[in-house]
């Protein structure tokens, strides 16, 4: 037996290992499977702790092993890792076939065994059919990566029906939390028991959707964000997705996540492969915090990821919406300027036909119309007022009424077959996809947006997506978008992406390998927004979340308001910006002076908020949010605190501050709001450390607490922390 483990670095994200036993005494023949995935092991185990195992009464005689791709044929009878089949052929449920192993590990060994890679290829000659197995441990950030790799080396065609990632978790790991929600209502978090069986969240949206399991994971029972052990699991993939948590009757759980493919969709000739989606996991040994920690270390270290403070983007589509006039826009521009943006987006309405939401999508060209002089005078404006400009897209969709679907009708895609989309596919606010798989049709759009973008001078494409894509090849689909995303931003050097999905339906690591930021929902409800990118935030880094201080109106999603103070301190940890509008209060009271000073907190947090370690502290009363970042070598910190709803008690208990270095002394300083009188909180007066700071050791702030105002609902404030 050859046991092969891979480590993280002691001092990683979050550190772990990882275990696979190869069963090289049976030659080709000896399957390889996962031993352990979890807590870090200082030393390698030895082989009789890991190979030995009881077998069960009713199970096949050589016991029941978690293989890499684990099947039927295994004595695996939960969800399998691979269903492939030769059409025209008998099915064969699971994918069954007789492979012979080779099982490679490339371990780099320093002193702390810091990470590695370990390579199984599986290969049926009989078949014709070799599948490499990677999984990778990464060392600095504790983040475990899996992916497949099927090649057809047979004479017939093969489909592929599944090609999935399973991971062993402790059956002490008793509770599920993941996470659903819709529209302007996304990422709300569930948990329950896991029982015997499978809790499967299947995404057949073309998209991830608004219900997407962003987070998904299993804990011990009660586990927290600063508590508990926790494995998680993420699909880096933006299209259809399986994600599940299973027990068997063998003392066994699992995680598993894989791509949800039609029958025929991925149908592989003689020579082709097929990737599956990278599967992300992380172990933490204390909570959801270390798993955070994990997805941001890893992100923040690719070379392609935002570096420094975000841009403040002032968005004008709330005010404007499709009634474009340049005078008015314009006069937005300046206004934004002055009160500090760094970018202005032009949202939906710059092209022809487009005075409705009924028309005009694919015909990527400025309306002679609405500016008659082109878009290049307006963005000359807001460069010239030491702003980037950015303009709104939507590529994968097409009105009907529009030249392109008069042009070319076989572009609308549709799944039954047909040449339009009209009667095959419902339309979804008033609109239907365009089939990028379709090369012609692909190259017209991009050819189309890159003809605008140089000649407007665009510096940021807000890539919006307002409708589940129905299409014929789903994954071919969003290969697509990923290819015009990366083709874009080559032909375009220092081009930005957004990604918007009708507000946060789109967001995932394999989204992020190719934009830069994304929109997380589209409400600006300071309630709403506070919870979503409370856990959007838990695997997104906050510096690639937008963030925005909405108007003070009541918001169209909820027809709640909210006054500037609740809806600061909310945008501030993110990638922050504002709405024009916002200095407005409902009763007509213009601060432009507050809110140019709320656009400069925000200016003075991205620093932190772009680097920092992202907590959260474990409160009794889910009405109060309290998270912070904090800096990493624990200087300094900023935290935020957001009553979302009436709390349980007419004074809170003592909130803790988390992260913080136990043995240094900080001082704490209540920054904003700071006007606390009106309705800011229930309490006949407040702690006197708001008014005159407090100074108190990182382990004093965590385990005893800082005492809180009793807050309305839908109010909040600033603190900063910083060690003396």
């Amino acid at each position: 037996m050859r046991v092969l483990h891979l480590s993280s670095a002691a001092d990683a994200a979050a550190p772990s290992s990882l275990v696979v036993v190869h069963d090289s005494e049976r030659g080709s023949g000896g399957a390889a499977w996962i031993a352990h995935w979890g807590e870090r092991l200082a030393s390698d185990p030895p082989a009789s702790l890991v190979t030995d195992a009881a077998i069960g009464p009713s199970v096949i005689d050589a016991g029941v092993r978690l293989t890499v791709l684990a099947g039927a044929d295994d004595g695996w009878f939960g969800r399998p890792a691979i269903d492939l089949r030769r059409p025209g052929r008998p099915h064969v449920p699971g994918g069954r076939l007789r492979f012979a192993f080779d099982v490679s590990a490339h371990v780099t060994h320093d002193s702390g065994n810091a990470g590695g890679e370990i390579v199984v290829t599986h290969e049926d000659c009989a078949a014709g059919v070799r599948i490499t197995s990677r999984l990778r441990l990464d060392p600095s950030s504790g983040m475990l990566r899996v992916d497949h790799v099927v090649r057809n080396t047979g004479d017939r065609p093969l489909a592929v029906d599944a090609l999935a990632t399973i991971l062993p978790v402790p059956t002490r790991a008793g509770e599920v939390l993941d996470v659903g929600g819709r529209w302007c209502r996304e990422r709300v978090p569930q948990r329950h028991p896991l029982p015997f069986g499978t809790w499967l969240r299947s995404s057949r949206h073309g998209r991830p959707g608004h219900d997407a399991p962003l987070l998904f994971a299993l804990g011990v029972p009660g586990f927290g964000h600063r508590r508990g052990e926790v494995w998680a699991v993420h699909l880096g993939w933006s299209g259809d997705s399986d994600v599940w948590a299973e027990r068997v009757p063998q003392g066994r759980a699992v995680l598993g996540a894989a791509e949800g493919l039609a029958a025929d969709e991925i149908l592989l000739e003689h020579g082709q492969s097929y990737t599956s989606p990278v599967a992300y996991a992380a172990y933490s040994s204390a909570g959801i915090d270390v798993v955070t920690a994990a997805f941001h270390s890893w992100l923040r270290a690719r070379s392609s990821h935002p570096a420094g403070p975000r841009p403040i983007v002032a968005n004008a589509w709330e005010a404007v919406g499709l009634t474009h006039d340049e005078g008015v826009l314009r006069s937005a521009a300046d206004d934004a300027a002055r009160l500090g943006a760094e970018l202005f987006m032009l949202d939906d309405g710059w092209f022809p036909r487009r005075r409705t939401d009924t028309a005009g999508l694919g015909d990527w060209i400025v309306d002679p119309e609405v500016w008659p002089g082109g878009l290049r005078g307006f963005a000359d404006h807001v460069h010239g007022l030491g702003m980037r400009f950015g303009l709104w897209f939507e590529p994968e969709m097409i009105s009907l009424d529009s030249d392109l679907a008069r042009a070319h009708p076989d572009w609308v895609s549709a799944p039954s077959g047909g040449d339009g989309g009209g009667p095959d596919v419902p339309p979804w606010r008033h609109q239907q996809t365009v089939d990028l798989a379709n090369p012609d049709a692909y190259r017209h759009v991009l050819d189309a947006m890159s003809v605008v973008i140089d000649e407007v001078g665009v510096d940021l494409v807000k890539w919006d997506q307002n409708r589940d894509p129905v299409v014929r090849r789903q994954h071919a689909h969003t290969a697509a978008v990923y290819r015009m995303m990366d083709e874009l931003r080559a032909r375009h050097p220092g081009l930005m992406i957004e990604s918007c999905s009708a507000g946060g339906a789109r967001i995932d690591l394999g989204m992020l390998e190719h934009c830069d930021r994304v929109w997380p929902t589209d409400t600006n409800d300071a309630v709403e927004r506070a919870r979503l990118q409370w856990w959007t935030a838990t695997i997104v880094p906050p510096e690639l979340v937008g963030t925005q201080i909405g108007a003070a109106d009541a918001v169209h999603t909820t027809g709640r308001a909210h006054v500037l103070e609740s809806r600061g301190v909310v945008a501030l940890l993110g990638h922050p910006g504002f709405e024009h509008g916002a200095e407005r209060e409902r009763d007509g009271t213009l601060r432009l002076r507050d809110l140019a000073e709320w656009i400069e907190l925000a200016k003075r947090l991205q620093p932190l908020v772009t680097t920092g370690t992202l907590v959260h502290a474990d409160l009794p009363d889910p009405a109060h949010l309290l998270q912070g970042v904090v800096a990493a070598d624990g200087g300094e910190a900023w935290f935020t605190l957001f009553a979302a709803d009436v709390a349980a008690d007419d004074v809170p208990a003592p909130m803790p501050l988390p992260g913080l270095d136990p043995d240094a002394v900080y001082r704490v300083l209540c920054v904003a709001p700071a006007d606390r009188r009106h309705g800011f909180a229930l309490a006949r007066t407040e702690p006197a450390w708001m008014g005159t700071g407090l100074a108190a050791s990182g382990a004093q702030l965590d385990v005893l607490g800082l005492p809180m105002p009793a807050l309305n609902p839908e109010r909040g404030l600033l603190l900063h922390v910083v060690r003396e």
